[in-house]
């Protein structure tokens, strides 16, 4: 597998990491467009205890941000339960911050990713980002570097902010646990113009240097 720029908690060290993707249910979406899907109780004791006894020690762990606001404390709860497990089995974590199609409100059938408060309706009608080559998804992630939105909510606190104190919740729930070995900041983030990967530099500074 691949993972972007990511934020790390213990120093990286010459231990090859070998393993896989994972996600879970109320750290993802998966529960609210198959609200009778369950998972069982053991699932991920058994699923640590099958990737440890394989020769793997790396999991990197998928979650949303839009999952965290649906619901937090079972969101947490699930990510306690994770970490704890991770320390049991001794397996290295990477958590991350994924996005796909930006969020469910611009593709509301795989989209995942930034909860709903970011986007103006106006700008970003429903269901207007299906297709990666949609103008809502160009325009979306344009006025994302340019830090140009802000909780439709309240309109003072701009989405950078918004998601750095999301991340900070992660870290400080994560940190203490010996099995968190990083953080990836945001799944492939998307660019559309030569001069955005400047302005991609001073997000990721912006996120690291808060994060640390």
């Amino acid at each position: 597998f691949e993972f972007n720029t990511a934020y790390s908690h213990n120093q990286i060290d010459s231990e090859k990491i070998i393993g896989v993707n994972m996600k879970g249910m109320y750290t993802s979406l998966n529960y609210e467009r198959f609200p009778n899907t369950t998972i069982p109780t053991d699932y991920y004791d058994e699923s640590f205890k099958l990737i440890k006894n394989i020769g793997m020690n790396h999991v990197r762990y998928v979650l949303y941000w839009e999952a965290y606001e649906n619901n937090p404390a079972l969101f947490l709860q699930e990510l306690e339960n994770v970490a704890s497990l991770a320390d049991k089995w001794g397996l290295n974590m990477i958590y991350d911050n994924h996005q796909y199609h930006i969020s469910s409100w611009l593709d509301e059938k795989r989209g995942t990713g930034f909860p709903s408060f970011l986007f103006d309706k106006n700008l970003y009608p429903r269901n207007s980002g299906i297709t990666m080559s949609n103008n809502s998804n160009e325009l979306w992630w344009t006025n994302w570097w340019d830090r140009n939105l802000t909780d439709q909510n309240n309109n003072t606190i701009d989405g950078w902010i918004l998601q750095v104190n999301f991340l900070k919740t992660l870290v400080k729930l994560l940190n203490s646990h010996n099995s968190t070995y990083g953080y990836e900041i945001l799944n492939e983030p998307q660019i559309f113009s030569k001069d955005q990967w400047s302005k991609i530099a001073k997000y990721y500074k912006y996120m690291t240097n808060e994060l640390r």
